[in-house]
């Protein structure tokens, strides 16, 4: 490894050495628009974090991360507790989430009082969407990292994410989320989930460079004199002090557009959008303020219409949806997209299937299983759609999938995208305001 000193350097953290040039190109271009529209978000920012060993200190960030996941989450963990005999397994090296030494942590979990095989799935699932297990980390490699910018909170005031979780949603609105979301794989750099963590991104390109085990390089770790915080030592902007211009707050609407070259106006263009319905959508399951958003999604996108193919589900509907999918994916590919919850549903399925049953049958057993886990457990359709607004967009309906998907993960206003291969369709969620 070796220490990053380009742009947005804080002069601590290390990064392989393949990934320097293309870091460094990924921040002058994100602090170059910034100046070019006067926006501190950008301006500012800076890499937080990168390298970081297999260590224990990783070990008890995960178990920080699974305590964090059960405290956000009282309507799934009520009256639970991480249960102190299993810390020491927790912060143990378990692998890449779903190896066999993670897998025997999940198990370990579900014999606790209180707990059992589906709670423990469901908080090892969660969590994994925000931090890996100590030896599965995607840091490890030197490739990853974590990128620090403030977001205004006021007129004359700024807050920096810091990373944390509960603070992604305003990263992601702020210009250098927008930024990112959209442009940082021009440079060869991803979120693993941008609805998660804005700031964290990976290196894609390592295939073709020394970065490539099968090249025969290893890169050495140089001797650090001392173990510093991930955490920056500058936590963002206090109120403007003299000479110092005040954080600009961006509107992700207005100016989202605006910023893709520095002779961009940034003005606003009006489309008129088009929304049809499949046949198993329903257009009063959309609320205004979710259609409004969704037609915000598609001018960022340049686009003009889209078909909006599955809305809110009973568990009949529910269990129609997931049988026709199991047919044409497959059970693998399937409990892939659910978490422990609907892979219930597709065990009955699978059992089912297995014992000769027809159709109707099957999906009877699916439909059985679902009401007996609670329909809103298994599936984000089943929510109240004036309280969490769910539906699927299809893909066939999309002209041009990539602006499109850009254009949803820079949108602060939903919560959860997921697209295919993942997903069959464009899966989105919007909390109602």
């Amino acid at each position: 490894m070796t220490r990053y000193t380009g742009v947005g350097s804080d002069g601590e953290q290390l990064i392989h050495p393949a990934v320097a040039a293309p870091l460094n190109a990924l921040m002058s271009a994100l602090r170059e628009v910034g100046s070019c529209i006067d926006d501190e978000s950008m301006k500012r920012a800076f890499v937080a974090s990168a390298y970081r060993p297999s260590s224990k200190r990783e070990g008890e960030h995960y178990l920080g991360a699974l305590e964090t996941t059960i405290k956000q989450n009282p309507n799934i963990f009520s009256g639970l507790k991480f249960p102190k005999r299993l810390e020491n397994m927790a912060t143990s090296s378990l692998g890449t989430y779903g190896s066999q030494k993670h897998k025997e942590f999940v198990a370990a979990l579900a014999k606790e009082s209180g707990w059992g095989q589906h709670l423990a799935q469901e908080l090892a699932d969660i969590t994994e969407g925000y931090k890996a297990p100590r030896g599965g980390s995607a840091h490890h490699s030197g490739l990853a990292v974590d990128i620090n910018f403030p977001y205004p909170i006021s007129a004359t005031k700024a807050q920096w994410h810091g990373i944390h979780r509960e603070r992604n949603q305003q990263a992601l609105r702020s210009a250098a989320g927008v930024w990112l979301g959209k442009f940082a794989s021009d440079h060869g750099f991803a979120s693993y989930n941008t609805g998660k963590e804005i700031w964290h991104q990976e290196w894609l390109n390592w295939k073709d460079s020394s970065a490539n085990p099968e090249q025969g390089h290893t890169p050495t770790v140089p001797k650090p004199t001392e173990e510093k915080p991930v955490a920056p030592k500058q936590q963002g902007p206090k109120a403007t002090v003299p000479g110092e211009k005040k954080p600009v707050s961006l509107d992700i609407e207005a100016k989202a557009q605006g910023i893709t070259t520095p002779k961009s106006t940034g003005q606003k263009v009006t489309v008129s959008i088009a929304i049809s319905y499949g046949k198993n959508a329903h257009a009063k399951d959309v609320t205004a303020y979710s259609r409004k958003v969704l037609e915000d999604i598609l001018r960022a996108a340049g686009l003009k219409s889209a078909t909006i193919s599955s809305t809110s589900r009973d568990a009949t509907d529910q269990a129609r949806v997931m049988f026709d999918n199991l047919e044409k994916y497959g059970v693998a590919a399937q409990k892939k997209l659910y978490m422990a919850a609907g892979r219930e549903v597709i065990d009955a399925y699978d059992k089912a299937k297995k014992e000769g049953k027809s159709e109707q049958e099957i999906k009877a057993a699916m439909k059985a299983k679902i009401e007996e886990i609670g329909p809103t457990k298994v599936s984000r359709h089943a929510s109240n759609p004036n309280k969490l607004n769910v539906f699927d967009v299809g893909p066939s309906s999309i002209a041009d999938p990539a602006a499109f998907e850009h254009a949803v993960e820079a949108e602060g206003r939903v919560s959860k995208f997921l697209k295919p291969p993942k997903d069959p369709g464009y899966h989105l969620e919007i909390p109602q305001q």
